[in-house]
């Protein structure tokens, strides 16, 4: 006898069917009916759990959170109009601070009752915003998914209602890879070999693109080969071990470090992000060698030298102009 055809899964599954197979094991929110009920369905029948909040914005700061402790996009689901707009503080976090998010706000609403223009809501802070329909849903979250990921990492917004989320599609879209950071430029890293060489007492300050992947294997053996001091932010805390005999404390901006920063001949940013530098004048005068993952929002200081790419590939690339430093360890 002939099988039956199998059933084509419904948009709801089959986005659910592409968090499975990104590595997600939870979601947040607070369902307000609609599209989130459907979502909240279907991921119990694959076993991804769901977590009721108190709040829509605590839900998008525990999925931030999750994100950068995972380096899998953390997934936030809410109602319509009120409650889409309830989690605007959470996703404002997850957008400053680099967080990949994927945001999915039931609606847009059908009627002037609670009727919202949530993508333009959503527009300022976060990345990417669309709606999911049957038609293209599974290629348009695929793209949602590569845009969140894609370095600086950040928050994606997207509508979807329930007649949507039940309708069949043809299946899921397969997923790319994470996109990997740019090859290192030649011409940079020769200016960076160059300052590098010229240094006598310089000092590397971590941030939080230093967290993940390699980033934290390239820091040590950087700072094990500069033999120099090493201020790390507060999101990179931890990066470098405390025990490390390179490790110098926090940046913080403030003055408690100044005096070692002041001391230095070449200030290496080591992925360190615009938002972990307090706004306002930089109080340092010398050089400034920026090595990070990705174009960013400019810095309070224009740098010497900028290197764009893979830390570990970028340390790598200059190991052979790495030499101990002058700085007396005590």
């Amino acid at each position: 006898m002939d099988r039956p055809a199998a059933a084509s899964p419904v948009l709801a599954s089959a986005i659910v069917g592409q968090l499975e197979a990104l590595g997600v094991k939870r979601v947040f929110g607070i369902p307000g009916g609609g599209s989130s009920l459907a979502l909240i369905e279907a991921a119990g029948r694959v076993g991804l759990e769901f977590i009721l909040t108190r709040t829509e914005t605590a839900a998008a700061i525990m999925a931030a959170v999750t994100g950068e402790m995972t380096g899998t996009p953390g997934v936030v689901l809410t109602g319509v109009g009120p409650g889409a707009a309830s989690a605007v503080n959470g996703i404002a976090y997850a957008y400053l601070e680099k967080s990949p998010v994927i945001l999915i706000t039931d609606g847009p609403a059908s009627t002037p009752h609670q009727a919202l223009d949530q993508n333009a809501l959503y527009a300022p802070i976060t990345k990417l915003q669309g709606r999911l329909r049957p038609e293209s849903g599974t290629a348009d979250f695929a793209q949602a998914i590569e845009t969140a990921m894609t370095r600086p990492w950040g928050p994606v917004h997207l509508d979807l209602t329930a007649s949507d989320a039940s309708t069949p599609v043809a299946g899921a879209t397969p997923l790319t890879p994470a996109p990997k950071s740019p090859a290192p430029s030649a011409a940079m890293l020769e200016k960076a070999g160059a300052l590098l060489a010229a240094s006598r007492k310089p000092i590397i300050l971590a941030g939080l693109e230093a967290r993940h992947a390699e980033g934290p294997g390239a820091l040590r053996q950087m700072a094990s080969a500069l033999v120099c001091p090493v201020l790390t932010s507060y999101k990179a805390s931890g990066v470098l071990p405390s025990s490390h005999p390179g490790f110098a404390g926090s940046f913080t901006g403030a003055v408690a470090e100044a005096d070692i920063i002041h001391a230095a001949d070449l200030i290496l940013l080591f992925g360190l992000d615009p938002v972990e530098i307090i706004p306002g004048h930089w109080p340092y005068e010398s050089p400034v060698l920026d090595l990070c993952a990705a174009e960013a929002t400019p810095l309070a200081v224009e740098p010497a030298c900028r290197v764009i790419g893979d830390l570990a590939k970028i340390t790598n690339a200059l190991a052979s102009e790495l030499s101990p430093s002058d700085w007396t360890v005590v």
